[in-house]
């Protein structure tokens, strides 16, 4: 691997609960619900791949295994955003997406 080449990988917490439209906290927490998503990801109203939908399968599973913190591709976070895009509301899809620009903006300066 080229020590000069930057990855393209990215640690993300997810390990966080949703905020309702003015702004409190819930109980559902984040990473929780992108793993049930991603494991249901792929019926008949959303066609995926089978290779989609194995790679949303596996990131559900470190969801889970990482207790709602991943190393995650850029490719994994095109993903998530594409499933809760058709899933979720816009509030959560939002919040979601927030999440995963913060970590691509620091990654990008550097941090």
């Amino acid at each position: 691997m080229d020590k000069n080449k930057k990855s393209t990988s990215m640690k993300v917490n997810f390990n966080q609960t949703v905020k309702d439209f003015k702004g409190n906290s819930t109980d559902i927490v984040i990473s929780d619900k992108l793993a049930e998503l991603l494991f249901f990801a792929g019926n008949s109203d959303f066609h995926m791949t089978r290779e989609e939908k194995w790679r949303a399968y596996k990131i559900s599973q470190k969801l889970i295994a990482g207790d709602g913190t991943i190393d995650m591709e850029v490719e994994d976070a095109t993903m998530i955003k594409e499933v809760c895009a058709q899933c979720l509301a816009a509030g959560v899809f939002g919040q979601i997406c927030d999440i995963i620009e913060e970590v691509e903006q620091r990654e990008k300066k550097g941090e």
